[in-house]
């Protein structure tokens, strides 16, 4: 019997981390779905608990065995290629992170009463060593929304695909890039241009787990530099274009502050690296819409660091901005990402 929602999960050398991810999908209060497991060929035992928990999920583990390893990208991409999705909602997940009870049911039930193509939850931050919450995000937002009207607020939506559920129809065509980092804001840009009606859900019900294996805990010169250059091929500077106010905010002017916190040895080549992106486009941060002081007002505290940020980027001042905004971050528990 077909279930109501694709759960798609990529797995390569996570086997310390999977006892606790399949445990907290055990526990859903929602239980009518199917996990897709892409299993990349790994060094460590995370066979051995797929195959065990294969058990316990008796008939919603599906086990696609991907020999041509390329990142988490193109895992997802695998499934979505399998042919073997049949589901009305689909959802990407880590399997180094953990779910609240709750998740897949929150996620799943404004579908059912509302003309919704995409859901949206909250998440925390968890350091993996200690177990403490560093930040939580996306538990201050309008819980309706149409992406055309309300493109200022989507701009400090938080781009990740895992805190995320999808009309399977809608985004079906729809496939990752081949970045090796950040290629979840590109979906997030191509998931809007599809998706017509947002629904949020105000609580931090997914875990995300920072240490030293993440991806965004890793993040440098190189990795903004083929961002850059992939702009260069495919997006053209344009003021009113929304896909392209989302990837400059997220991808060139987010890309700083992961490299400040990850990288610090890598910022100053970075700056450099994105002032030239600006010039050589003739983008005047002064003069974009969407970074002007009366448009980011609107929305409170988020609003106003980003306008700060930008008054600050342009006085070379980022780092004594990110020092503060990490202190602040620290004492708050409360983190925007842009």
């Amino acid at each position: 019997m077909k279930s109501s929602v694709a759960i798609i999960v990529p797995i390569y050398n996570t086997g310390k981390y999977l006892n606790r991810f399949f445990e907290s999908l055990k526990n859903q209060t929602f239980n009518d779905f199917t996990i897709y497991i892409v299993y990349d060929e790994s060094d460590d035992n995370s066979l051995e608990i797929i195959k065990k928990f294969n058990q316990i999920f008796i008939n919603r583990f599906k086990i696609i065995f991907n020999k041509n390893r390329d990142g988490l990208g193109h895992a997802r991409d695998v499934a979505l290629d399998s042919g073997l999705i049949k589901e009305e909602f689909i959802i990407f997940l880590d399997p180094d992170d953990y779910l609240e009870n709750d998740f897949l049911y929150k996620l799943y039930s404004p579908f059912t009463s509302n003309d919704i193509d995409m859901t949206i939850c909250g998440f925390n931050r968890v350091d993996e060593e200690t177990g403490k919450i560093i930040s939580n995000d996306m538990v201050n937002n309008k819980k309706g929304l149409n992406t055309i009207t309300n493109l200022n607020e989507i701009i400090f939506y938080n781009s990740a695909v895992w805190n995320k559920m999808y009309r399977y129809s809608i985004i079906k065509e729809l496939r990752f890039s081949n970045l090796k980092r950040s290629e979840d804001v590109l979906y997030f840009i191509n998931c809007l241009k599809k998706c017509k009606n947002l629904y949020v859900i105000n609580e931090p019900l997914y875990h995300y787990m920072i240490h030293d294996g993440s991806l965004s805990s890793n993040f440098n010169y190189n990795h903004l530099k083929q961002i850059i250059n992939y702009a260069n091929k495919v997006y053209e500077y344009d003021p009113n274009n929304f896909s392209f106010a989302i990837f400059f905010i997220k991808f060139i002017l987010g890309s700083l502050y992961r490299i400040y916190i990850s990288n610090k040895k890598d910022f100053n080549s970075s700056y450099v690296l994105i002032k030239h992106y600006l010039k050589f486009n003739k983008i005047h941060l002064s003069k974009y819409k969407y970074l002007k002081f009366k448009n980011c007002a609107k929305f409170g505290i988020k609003g106003f660091g980003l306008w700060l940020y930008k008054i600050m980027f342009q006085l070379k001042l980022s780092k004594l901005f990110f020092f503060n905004y990490v202190m602040l971050s620290k004492i708050t528990k409360k983190e925007v990402r842009w």
